[in-house]
C-alpha cells in the first residue's frame, strides 16, 4: 500500500480563464504551471520553506507565431538524451496545451552550453529535442503539430561564464510556428 505522502498530488484552481496548478511530489521541488486562454503557459520550480512569503509575478505571452517558452522542468542526465522521469509533468502540460489549442503547431528546440565541441553539442541538442518530440507523439500529439530541432551552443540565453549560467543555457524550448 502506498502512503499518502508518497502520492503525486496536484492542486488545481481556476480563476476566470486562468488556470494554475501546483504539483507536489515527495522529495522533489514543487512545480507551478500557469495557463490562460490564448496565451502560452509558463512553468517554474521553486524552493519551498514553511515561512514562504513571496510575491511572484508571472507574465504570459500571447500565442502568436515566433513566441517561445522554456520548458523549465525537462531534465536529462549529463551527456544523455534520455528523459528523466521528473520531466513527465512538464511534457504532459505541453501535450495538454497542444490538445487545447488544435490550430497551434510548435517546434521543440534543444540547446546546450559550450562544454564540448560544436558538433557534439549540436548532435546532443538534436537528440534531446527529439526525445521530447517522441514523448509528445507517445502522448497522442499528431506528427503534423510538432517538429524538433537542435541548436547546440549557438543560442545561449546568458554567457557561459560559470556553472549556473551553463545550466541556464542547457534547455528545451518550444516555439509557435
Amino acid at each position: 500500500m502506498i502512503g499518502f505522502h508518497e502520492l503525486l498530488r496536484k492542486i488545481l484552481f481556476q480563476i476566470a480563464n486562468h488556470q494554475f496548478s501546483l504539483l507536489l511530489k515527495p522529495k522533489a521541488l514543487p512545480i507551478f504551471f500557469v495557463s490562460s486562454d490564448c496565451y502560452l503557459y509558463k512553468s517554474m520550480t521553486f524552493e519551498y520553506t514553511s515561512n514562504l512569503d513571496k510575491e511572484i509575478h508571472i507574465y504570459l505571452d500571447p500565442i502568436e507565431t515566433g513566441a517561445t517558452t522554456t520548458l523549465n522542468n525537462v531534465f536529462f542526465g549529463v551527456d544523455s538524451d534520455v528523459l528523466d522521469e521528473r520531466s513527465d509533468a512538464e511534457i504532459s502540460e505541453v501535450s495538454q496545451f497542444l490538445k487545447s489549442n488544435p490550430d497551434v503547431r510548435i517546434m521543440i528546440e534543444g540547446h546546450t552550453d559550450d562544454s564540448g565541441s560544436k558538433e557534439y553539442n549540436l548532435d546532443l541538442s538534436q537528440r534531446r529535442a527529439r526525445a521530447v518530440y517522441d514523448k509528445l507523439i507517445y502522448l497522442g500529439i499528431s506528427v503534423d503539430k510538432i517538429v524538433s530541432k537542435g541548436f547546440g551552443m549557438s543560442q545561449p540565453v546568458v554567457e557561459n561564464t560559470n556553472s549556473e549560467n551553463r545550466a541556464k543555457n542547457r534547455r528545451i524550448e518550444f516555439k509557435i510556428l
